[in-house]
Parts: C-alpha cells; structure tokens; sequence
C-alpha cells in the first residue's frame, strides 16, 4: 500500500490534508482507508468522511458499483498523546451523487488482517 496525500478545504474553507491509500482487494472489491495526518491543522477525517469520501469516489473510483468499496477510518498510533492506533470501518448512505449518514464500527483484529492492515 502506498499512501498519497489528499488536500481538501474543510469546514469554513480551511486548508486540511489526510492520507488516502485505496487497496485493491482481488474479489471485486476495494479498500479505501483516509487516515488522520498529525500536521492536518484543518478540518479532521472525522468531521468530513462523507464529503471526502465522495470526492474520493468521483475522482478515483466511479463507475465501481460503491456496494463493491470498504470505507476505512484510520488514526495512526501517537505515543505522544497516549493513543494507539485506530481503524474504524464506515458505513455511509448514498443516494447517487453523494454520500451521507456515516456511522463508525471498530475493525477486529481478524478484519484487519484480511484487508492487510496488520500483518
């Protein structure tokens, strides 16, 4: 996986940054895991998944069928704050122009493997 940067203006135009991996899974299906950067001083991964997730899609994945992508969150470990790492799975309502409604579930370790997240 390589991790690319994805720059976007969050809330009220502020000038925010995530990291943006999107992992072919090899069954038709597609990883896309926008993680949390510690220098994003804007607008958090959280507070804009489903506006970025949306740009994500037009610009890099339609027409893929979105039943067929795994919305990842991701925090990476930060020993400076006391916080380990983080990975939620996010589930969103599309409506086919946009996404909506997301809701956080935290991944298990067994699902993190199998989308190779650990090893």
């Amino acid at each position: 996986m390589c991790m690319n940067i994805l720059r976007y203006k969050g809330f009220w135009g502020c000038d925010s940054v995530c990291g943006l991996e999107i992992k072919e899974l090899g069954d038709g299906k597609v990883a896309v895991i926008l993680t949390e950067l510690e220098d994003n001083s804007g607008t958090s991964v959280t507070n804009f998944y489903e506006y970025l997730a949306t740009e994500v899609y037009w610009k890099y994945l339609a027409p893929r069928p979105v039943e067929s992508i795994i919305w990842i969150e991701h925090y990476p470990e930060n020993p400076r704050i006391e916080r380990e790492a983080v990975w939620d799975r996010v589930f969103l309502r599309w409506d086919g122009r946009r996404f909506s409604n997301p809701q956080w579930r935290p991944l298990d370790r067994e699902t993190k493997g199998q989308l190779g997240l650990i090893h």
